[in-house]
């Protein structure tokens, strides 16, 4: 029985360290789940607007390029001039003189406009003749089937030939011998031509796009090296179908994107899966043309980087797991160990009659340092915290204490010093000196006790101060020299009420307690900033010697001011706490027998 016991004593103690360590793992895992789930949505977001924007860029460059064939095509079949020139050379039965200086003439233009194309590889001028001719820029007058491109003729006829108004593009391969520089598969826009005054068409003008121009501007706009991009005319007819690996052929079966075209609405499809593998489809249409351009991307592709950051965090997860799982046991183990050896102590003295064995020096220290840990927790828990929360306790009670005993007896020293003005006025039958220092001192408790924590205006602050100083000279039975130097653009910032105060009776008190009578006092407030401003009580008085002033500077942010300098401890105080954290705060600089400055930076603030 005893023996199940440890076990399960050890089994609870290590479940007991295992969930204070796999806790905080399992937090991250999750926080790391949310962050993979989040970086998914971004990276698909991102590529739909990456293969948005190169879709976009592609379908505009061939619109371009569509415009402009359309423009050389029109051009051409409406040129009357070439035309009539073109029919006239077909006609003949052999070139004469000048149907070879016409002949020229019209290769020149068509040679002009292919090569100010890169585009366009060749045009085909055809018109019915008996002599089974045309012109092309290849060949200039040659056979209607010429060896290089035997077929190119047989879409036109296959549609009606001679007569058809008909329009059509198509793509094609090149069929005959290879000549230097011939593309693979062009693709070959069909205008029909008409004679002056004639309704019936009686030719064709043909313009072969190079294919690998276009494929090239596709492969430009991709944003992803998976990625696949597709075009195709009207017609459904595949124009462009560009791979991963850059070749002409896309790995992924072209048929399947067009078949996926007419299931898809919208310029983003999402994922679909095309044999067993998911593709992120996107697709726009041409609004002029109806031309459709398509992109696919495998999701292995868009999701790179999110699987890359979960594997690594699966990774690190579990070596943080392990890594938790083996403290867990070393200290699980060495805690159940010292509990054995207590459990062992108290067997042996039990056995002896109450009496302590020896045992090794070993044994002794273990014991010790595990019975004072425990002695130490218990003591702090059953003495220190206890004896805190009761202090803290105390301390607000004596503060709540302190802020009624603050509401009760300025008003009725205020209230004592009104009769007394009153009565003064009674024995004298006029006011007096008297009179004027009690209504002084009446109006500053006043504006003490009207202040209930709201802002006043730095005006407000500065007349305060001023009856103040009025106060003292009457006290100390001479004037004052002050010197004010107010902005007269801060005068309505708002500050924190007794700002002023403080700080000249700082000055009177430390300053001139030495002094003869030329005491002298400035005070400024000047812009120090766009957003800033420094309040400025200088005086001339003893000054504070430099080791000192740095003790007064530290003991400012210290208990020690609360008693030592009550007046500049509680302004920089009250400045922490109305302005926050930043360069808002009390400085003093001073010179021995020279002066003494007390600056504070505050905030432009208006009401």
């Amino acid at each position: 029985m005893t023996g199940d016991r440890l076990v399960g004593a050890r089994t609870r103690l290590f479940l007991k360290y295992l969930g204070y360590s796999v806790g905080p793992l399992l937090v991250m895992a999750l926080m790391g789940v949310g962050f993979i789930a989040l970086n998914q949505r971004y990276a698909r977001l991102n590529a739909e607007s990456l293969i948005g924007r190169g879709l976009e860029q592609l379908h505009t460059r061939i619109d371009f390029v569509l415009g402009e064939l359309e423009s050389v095509a029109v051009g051409l079949s409406t040129d009357h001039q070439l035309m009539n020139a073109a029919r006239n050379i077909l006609r003949e039965p052999r070139l004469t003189y000048e149907s070879y200086r016409q002949l020229q003439l019209i290769s020149t233009a068509l040679m002009t406009t292919t090569h100010t194309r890169a585009y366009l590889h060749s045009i085909y001028v055809y018109v019915d003749n008996p002599n089974g001719r045309m012109i092309s820029t290849e060949r200039q007058y040659s056979p209607l089937r010429p060896l290089h491109d035997s077929g190119w003729i047989d879409p036109y006829f296959e549609r009606g030939g001679p007569g058809s108004t008909e329009a059509f593009s198509l793509v094609r391969e090149f069929e005959g011998e290879r000549l230097l520089g011939t593309p693979d598969r062009v693709l070959t826009l069909y205008r029909p031509t008409f004679a002056l005054g004639f309704l019936r068409s009686d030719g064709v003008v043909a313009l072969n796009v190079d294919l690998g121009f276009l494929h090239t501007l596709a492969r430009a706009t991709r944003a992803y090296e998976g990625q696949y991009v597709l075009v195709t005319n009207p017609d459904g007819d595949v124009v462009v179908s560009v791979g991963p690996q850059d070749t002409d052929g896309a790995v992924l079966d072209p048929d399947v994107l067009v078949g996926l075209q007419s299931g898809i609405e919208g310029r983003t499809a999402g994922f679909v899966e095309i044999h067993g593998e998911t593709y992120l489809i996107s697709y726009m249409t041409s609004e002029a043309g109806q031309w459709q351009y398509m992109s696919a991307i495998p999701q292995s592709v868009v999701y790179r980087i999110p699987y890359e950051l979960r594997t690594i965090s699966i990774i690190l997860f579990l070596v943080a797991l392990a890594a938790a799982a083996g403290l867990t046991v070393v200290l699980s183990r060495r805690s159940f160990l010292q509990m054995g050896q207590l459990v062992d102590v108290l067997d042996e003295i039990e056995r002896h009659g109450g009496v302590l064995p020896e045992g090794t020096d070993e044994q002794r220290d273990k014991l010790s340092e595990h019975l004072s840990y425990s002695v130490m927790k218990d003591f702090v828990h059953s003495r220190f915290v206890p004896v805190k929360a009761s202090e803290r306790r105390y301390r607000r009670r004596t503060l709540e204490l302190l802020a009624m005993q603050s509401q009760v007896s300025p008003h009725f020293l205020y209230n004592t010093l009104e009769m007394l003005t009153w009565k003064s006025y009674e024995f004298t039958g006029g006011p007096n000196e008297f009179t004027s220092i009690v209504e002084e001192l009446a109006e500053i408790l006043d504006y003490a006790l009207s202040q209930d924590g709201e802002f006043r205006t730095l005006a407000e602050e500065v007349r305060n101060a001023k009856r103040y100083l009025e106060l003292q000279a009457h006290r100390k039975g001479r004037e004052f020299t002050v010197e004010w130097d107010i902005d007269p653009s801060l005068e309505d910032v708002c500050v924190i009420p007794m700002l002023v105060l403080p700080l000249v009776e700082n000055a009177i008190q430390h300053g001139f307690s030495r002094s003869g009578a030329d005491d002298r006092i400035r005070i400024e407030a000047l812009e120090s900033g766009t957003d800033r401003f420094e309040l400025r009580v200088t005086d001339n008085g003893v000054g504070i010697e430099q080791e000192k002033l740095r003790e007064l500077i530290d003991d400012l942010s210290s208990e020690k001011a609360f008693h030592e300098h009550i007046g500049l401890y509680n302004t920089n105080k009250r400045v922490e706490l109305a302005y926050g954290s930043g360069p808002w705060g009390l400085n003093i600089e001073s010179l021995p027998g020279r002066y003494t400055t007390v600056r504070i930076v505050l905030p432009i603030l208006f009401f």
